[in-house]
């Protein structure tokens, strides 16, 4: 029972990460390689606001090192 749970959360975490465009392209982007803040920022053309956003979206999906 309390199995079910934690697997229905993470599922539900999972596909509210991948609900936009942008975080999913953010994550392929990951995948590559390690990029900080501001290369991402370069790459996608976007706000600082709308990408910390889409980044906090993403939770426990995405790694954060203490040097950016």
């Amino acid at each position: 029972m309390v199995e079910d749970k934690i697997e229905e959360e993470t599922y539900s975490l999972i596909f509210t990460s991948l609900k936009h465009p942008i975080r999913r392209r953010i994550l392929r982007m990951l995948a590559e390689k390690p990029l900080t803040y501001s290369e991402i920022l370069e790459i996608l053309n976007i706000d600082s606001g709308h990408l910390s956003y889409h980044l906090e979206n993403l939770g426990d999906l995405t790694v954060h090192s203490s040097n950016g």
